[in-house]
């Protein structure tokens, strides 16, 4: 648009917010709003062509697709170009230029890009209806500064099934990164286990729990969120399948009670989601659980470096409205560090709902 004197370009998101301003001189979009980075979405523009003396308004969007990697983000430029009919001539011109960033077929993920009050809040949430949302605690490994077990990702242009959200693993977060051609199997000095999830699932002997907790009020009875969870614990047609699995939980109670309740079940039942309950038949070591809830079996040429995991999964947890909730998110190994696990939790999928009563006509 550097040619068209007098063009105004503006970039609006999804809900109509302007999140930039672009004159006929300007470079174009660096993909931020207020220094924050701009996560990956469709995007709407409108541009205020003067053209030969001529006015006239061009709209469209686009799609913003972030990679970011150690914050050595790679960057290529796109051209949007217009065809317009004007005065019976056809005109081609470039409305804007804007950075976008390049994305690979693996998952990417970034433990430095958001603090864990952004993960949650703005990744996680990112509703107006749930509110006074903190984050009170947040436990990981200790990789020397090099590292964290939980973060970002982003899985634009990949075969996985969200395409943002957090990921907390068992061990580095950069070892969630397809392809699936080594062992996450890490371990880090004193990273202890979790007594609330042990106690909920009856089990003992966690260690390597990596834990984001948080406190929220909603305008609803209910709130629910989509995850999946995937692990180096999944292992075809190997009967270790049936015996060993890492431990999570989604567990949820109101800031008056002192008894948690875990929402990551297997629907319909009581039964926690790990390995050892949901997965296929494993010859001559177990029969399947709880199959319809499995995903895959992972090749070298996926998006996670993990063997096996769950298909998509819905959290759901009954509330009061008005009142406070405490949530910890936990997940951690079990007896040893050996063979990590991660889950997933889509971004914007942490939703409300209520109950309406019975149907009317009116």
């Amino acid at each position: 648009i550097e040619q068209l004197a007098g063009t105004m370009v503006y970039i609006f998101d999804r809900q109509g917010k302007l999140l930039k301003t672009l004159t006929h001189t300007a470079v174009g979009w660096d993909g931020t709003f207020n220094g924050e980075y701009m996560p990956s979405n469709d995007y709407w523009f409108l541009a205020e062509v003067i053209q030969d003396g001529n006015a006239f308004d061009v709209k469209g969007h686009f799609t913003l697709k972030r990679y970011a990697y150690n914050f050595l983000l790679q960057q290529t430029h796109l051209y949007l170009q217009v065809h317009c009919n004007w005065m019976k001539y056809t005109y081609f011109f470039i409305c804007f230029l804007f950075m976008l960033n390049v994305y690979s077929q693996n998952i990417q993920v970034d433990s430095q890009l958001y603090t864990p009050q952004q993960l949650i809040e703005g990744i996680l949430i990112d509703s107006n209806c749930i509110t006074n949302v903190v984050v009170t605690n947040v436990v990981g490994g200790d990789f020397n500064n090099t590292d964290e077990s939980y973060g970002y990702f982003d899985s634009a242009g990949t075969s996985f099934p969200f395409e943002s959200g957090i990921v907390m693993s068992t061990g580095r977060l950069a070892n969630v990164e397809g392809p699936n051609d080594s062992l996450s199997d890490d371990d880090a000095p004193n990273w202890a286990g979790d007594n609330d999830l042990e106690n909920i699932l009856n089990e003992n002997n966690t260690i390597n729990a990596t834990i984001i907790e948080f406190e929220f009020i909603s305008i609803a009875d209910e709130v629910s969120f989509r995850y999946l969870f995937a692990s180096e614990e999944y292992q075809e047609n190997n009967p270790n399948t049936c015996r060993f699995s890492d431990l999570f939980g989604f567990l949820i109670r109101n800031v008056k009670d002192t008894q948690y309740n875990n929402i990551a079940l297997v629907p319909d039942t009581q039964i926690p989601v790990k390995v050892t309950t949901v997965h296929p038949d494993i010859p001559n070591g177990c029969p399947a659980e709880n199959e319809a809830y499995f995903g895959s079996w992972n090749g070298v040429n996926t998006p996670i470096n993990f063997n096996g995991q769950t298909k998509v999964l819905t959290a759901t947890a009954s509330v009061i409205p008005g009142e406070t909730y405490h949530v910890k998110l936990v997940i951690a190994d079990e007896q040893i560090y050996r063979y990590d696990s991660a889950v997933f939790l889509e971004a914007g999928s942490f939703q409300l709902r209520t109950n309406l009563g019975s149907d009317r006509l009116l």
